[in-house]
């Protein structure tokens, strides 16, 4: 391969946040800002490094590039959320909105949020959202001005979420999850600028957890989630996503023998990589 042949990449992330908060009775409003200003520094001679799907990749025989610079980013997000308690506070509301603006590439996005809980009865509560999410792939190669593409804006996605919690009696709690998530704008590699913001694809799941509230000598969960994620990178192109992991089991306990000692065990299992 070459000894001359490295990658050198620093990322450092400077932000802050300032919230403020209006508590009622039946109502609370929340707003806030978020600022974060991103310091990217590349010195390297690498390979163009493939995306997600991509089929195939020799280290040996693939284009290098020479990079030696640092760039700046920053972005700035404001949002607001205010719940509502409705029906003698069994039905709780939620309604938010989001937006961002990343000054690198002057790029704007929004997007609306929703969530309700409903207190079917003392020990069963259903409960539902649905929203529009956007994140920007700072980290990494992606907005570099040699190996990325600083024109790629943030990847959406359109998640819902249904589930019902259930209080078990001697202090178990059971909760059951469905979600879908609808994605769009996935940044993709692309032969000529790079990466590009033409992927789709869409990630379904359901998961199941059973909890044990703490004692006094003891603690523990169990949690399995079976998932289906998949990837449209390029017309005609659908496939499994490269970091699936359809099948994530995961057992958690904690037993105190005395004071002075506990003893805790966690086993967690995955398919998929």
């Amino acid at each position: 391969l070459g000894r001359d042949l490295h990658l050198d990449i620093n990322f450092e992330d400077f932000g802050g946040r300032l919230e403020w908060r209006h508590d009622s009775n039946d109502e609370n409003l929340l707003v806030g800002m978020e600022y974060d200003h991103t310091i990217t520094g590349n010195n390297s001679y690498f390979v163009e490094i493939p995306g997600e799907g991509t089929a195939s990749f020799d280290l040996t025989t693939a284009t290098k590039i020479s990079a030696n610079e640092s760039y700046l980013a920053d972005n700035v997000g404001g949002y607001v959320n205010e719940k509502f308690k409705w029906l003698d506070k069994k039905l709780e509301l939620s309604l938010g909105l989001r937006g961002d603006y990343l000054a690198y590439n002057t790029h704007f996005t929004w997007g609306p949020r929703i969530s309700a809980a409903y207190l079917l009865s003392d020990d069963t509560t259903l409960k539902g959202s649905y929203g529009y999410y956007y994140q920007l792939p700072w980290q990494g190669p992606y907005l570099d001005p040699s190996f990325g593409n600083p024109k790629i804006f943030s990847e959406k996605g359109i998640s819902t979420i249904l589930g019902v919690e259930q209080k078990l009696g001697d202090g178990f709690y059971a909760r059951v999850e469905g979600y879908n998530k609808d994605l769009t704008d996935v940044v993709v590699s692309d032969p000529i600028i790079h990466y590009n913001n033409d992927g789709t694809g869409y990630s379904r799941g359901v998961e199941f957890f059973l909890r044990r509230a703490p004692t006094e000598r003891f603690f523990g969960w169990i949690s399995y989630a079976f998932s289906d994620s998949v990837r449209h990178n390029s017309p005609g192109d659908t496939h499994v996503y490269d970091y699936d992991q359809p099948n994530i089991a995961t057992v958690v306990a904690s037993y105190k023998i005395n004071p002075g000692w506990d003893v805790g065990i966690k086993w967690r299992y995955s398919s998929g990589l």
